[in-house]
């Protein structure tokens, strides 16, 4: 199952900051694209990975467990990436 990186980034960090909206400052993206980037992930997973409140968002027990090994997989590619600078 093919899921574009740039919509597991975006849910990445709403999980790090606790809100849609401090995500898409970080990103530099408006929250209306963090939350359909959020949504078109959550669709294609077929699972609810946020608890959405107007105090932010919290990770739902599928959503952390996503989060954390999506998490790692990216701090992988960011040390495969800093060894090819060696």
């Amino acid at each position: 199952m093919q899921h574009r990186l740039d919509d597991i980034l975006a849910f990445l960090h709403a999980m790090e900051t606790g809100s849609i909206s401090a995500a898409a400052q970080r990103m530099g993206l408006s929250k209306s694209v963090i939350s359909k980037r959020i949504s078109d992930l959550e669709a294609a997973l077929k699972v609810e990975l946020l608890h959405r409140s107007k105090r932010g968002v919290i990770g739902t027990d599928k959503g952390i467990a996503f989060y954390q090994r999506a998490h790692s997989i990216m701090q992988q590619l960011d040390q495969a990436s800093e060894a090819l600078e060696l």
